[in-house]
């Protein structure tokens, strides 16, 4: 009969001689404990069920190891006829049956009176049940890739419970908003088990509910700036504060704008992480390279990097590449080792596994100052963290992609790591998915759900104190006026000096003057519609290396420039744009050594240009230049 069951042939003369040679090949090689066990996996047991455990489930509602006598001997008997006799079939036939197996345990001693008795008034199921959903999707991944072994995974079944349940509550809300799949991931990030992985959440039955969400590549969003703002500090190549650029950008036509189509000019660097600002988190990658940091992601988990860094180029920051919500917990469950100064090793999700270890790949000061700032950010709720003592510390970004077809969150404390994703599995687009308003709320109602745990200690052994200026965030020059001593990661020991604190050297009379904070005039130009004592700031007279103007478009010295085609088909023109610290300011535009045109308040002209190297000059009324090449191709 195993044998049998094993081939699922026609039964002919030819192929029982067949079974025959390998049954009795079994039998010299297979204990009949072990036959037995193979023959229950795979017995038919009425209707559609196949397997011991499966029908124990689906009539009984519980595991093989929970069955009573009444029940064993039910299920015993199934496999001789499962077609004509099953629960709800057939009734009498069955108890029977049953019953008469029950009288043969009885009589060889094998039950007692009293078990033998409470046997045969046990009642046979009336009804089946559906098997249990519970974690269906490691079901799905096991069944897969590592078919017909048992597997004790790491799940903690209580909390993947009630992860399914918040999922079903949250998923009729999502589904007026036409939004119809989510996964959460959570993970002990002590030793690195994943507790809960639910892939897809259960409430929604639009078709896609198989797709496992948390190995399905989704575009990343903002959800990776942290790891760029970290890896920043541990090169030394800022402070957790160091102003970064906020001005309009085109870097090889490429022109990424903030959430909010606003600018600030200046931001520190903590802050815009806070803010989940795009420019200066592409400014800074353009700073740090983009191949070191695509390497980096690599090493830390990333590994749905398939193209090489100069085809993700800059927009690798800003959901450019495609990444799991598996990986991306790993990575930043790698970061979270590292604080805790743990062994980093790969997402566990089977109890006997034997992870790979990897060599600590973040700096714990970098690391917590990334907490920090990530900690900052308000809840969904609009709650103030700062203000409210007794909520529980949180380090958390979300990340929304292009299209808003991605909804992402992920947080951490000392204990736990999740990851939520919520979108469409079909990848269609829809407003409503933003990850703080989409994926937010679901992250902290998971962190509900898990014990409260104490934040992070501060790694002062990884850090040093030095003098901080304050208004730029970098390192104090020696005309600082207001130095902070405050804790940087060591590495930020080789992070620049401020420059933006300078004396002048008035020409006419040869005075020096006192410090003045002056930043480059495209960032002041924004900078000062935020900051209004900026303006008292800015030196009547300027040295040669510190001209009033700067280009905005375009911003490199060289740039290679395509010309758009109109709707008429004609080529397009270029818009040159400049901005100055004084208002009031002319400016004199010379094309290729001609005088063209003069602007005053806002510095921008429009040109044909043929192709070509052509050289585009600004003279203000000061007698101040500026000046790029442009080569139209």
């Amino acid at each position: 009969q195993t044998i049998r069951l094993s081939r699922r042939q026609q039964r002919t003369y030819w192929e029982k001689t067949i079974e025959i040679l390998l049954a009795i090949r079994m039998e010299l090689s297979y204990s009949k404990s072990d036959i037995l066990s193979l023959y229950t996996a795979h017995a038919p047991f009425g209707g559609n069920v196949v397997g011991l455990e499966a029908a124990t489930w689906r009539y009984f509602n519980h595991s093989s190891e929970e069955l009573s006598w009444a029940e064993a001997a039910t299920l015993a008997v199934l496999p001789n006829a499962p077609s004509f006799i099953h629960p709800g079939k057939n009734q009498q036939q069955l108890k029977t049956k049953r019953d008469k197996l029950l009288k043969r345990l009885y009589d060889n001693k094998k039950l007692s009176k009293e078990d033998y008795e409470l046997a045969l008034s046990e009642d046979l199921p009336l009804q089946t049940y559906q098997l249990p959903h519970t974690a269906s999707h490691i079901v799905d991944y096991f069944n897969k890739n590592k078919n017909g072994q048992q597997i004790a995974t790491t799940i903690d079944i209580n909390l993947q419970e009630q992860i399914e349940q918040t999922t079903l509550q949250w998923s009729a809300t999502l589904h007026e908003q036409k939004i119809n799949n989510m996964a959460i991931l959570v993970v002990d990030a002590s030793n690195n088990e994943v507790l809960a992985y639910c892939a897809n959440a259960i409430g929604f039955q639009n078709g896609t509910q198989a797709v496992d969400i948390i190995r399905s590549k989704r575009s990343t969003g903002s959800i990776l700036k942290p790891f760029l703002y970290c890896v920043a500090l541990q090169e030394g190549l800022i402070l957790p504060q160091t102003l970064l650029p906020d001005i309009p950008i085109n870097i090889n036509g490429f022109s990424p704008q903030n959430y909010n189509y606003s600018y600030d000019g200046a931001v520190p660097a903590n802050e815009a992480i806070t803010r989940s600002l795009n420019i200066p988190a592409v400014m800074l990658l353009k700073q740090y390279s983009v191949p070191k940091f695509y390497n980096f992601l690599k090493k830390i988990g990333i590994s749905t990097l398939n193209r090489t860094s100069d085809n993700y180029g800059l927009s690798l920051i800003l959901g450019g590449a495609e990444a799991t919500l598996w990986d991306v917990v790993q990575a930043y469950t790698k970061m979270n080792n590292s604080l805790q100064e743990i062994s980093i090793k790969d997402l566990q999700l089977e109890q006997n596994e034997e992870p790979k270890t990897y060599h600590n790949l973040f700096d714990p000061a970098s690391v917590w100052f990334t907490c920090e700032a990530m900690k900052d950010l308000n809840r969904p709720d609009e709650l103030d963290m700062t203000a409210i003592t007794s909520l529980q510390s949180i380090a958390w970004k979300t990340g929304t992609s292009y299209g808003n077809r991605d909804a992402w969150a992920v947080g951490m404390n000392k204990k736990y790591v999740v990851g939520v994703w919520v979108g469409n599995a079909t990848g269609e687009g829809n407003v409503a998915l933003v990850g703080r308003q989409t994926a937010g709320p679901i992250l902290f109602n998971v962190f509900e759900l898990l014990p409260k745990t104490k934040w992070f200690a501060v790694p002062e052994k990884y850090m040093i104190e030095e003098n901080v200026c304050p208004q730029s965030g970098h390192l104090c020059n020696r005309f600082c006026p207001n130095k902070q001593k405050q804790l940087i990661p060591t590495a930020g020991l080789k992070s620049d000096i401020c420059p933006y604190h300078k004396c002048y050297i008035d020409k006419n009379n040869m005075d020096i003057s006192d410090s003045v904070f002056v930043l480059p005039p495209a960032w002041a130009y924004y900078y000062k519609r935020k900051h209004i004592d900026y303006e008292a700031n800015i030196p009547t007279t300027r040295s040669e290396e510190n001209k009033p103007m700067q280009f905005i478009y375009p911003t490199n010295p060289i740039s290679h420039i395509s010309l758009p085609k109109q709707a008429d088909g004609q080529e397009g023109q270029i818009v040159f744009e400049l901005v100055h610290q004084n208002n009031n300011a002319e400016i004199f535009w010379h094309i290729d050594g001609e005088y063209f045109s003069k602007t005053t308040d806002f510095h921008k002209i429009a040109l044909h240009l043929p192709k070509g190297e052509h050289h585009i000059t600004a003279v203000d009324d000061q007698g101040n230049t500026q000046m790029v090449i442009v080569i139209v191709e």
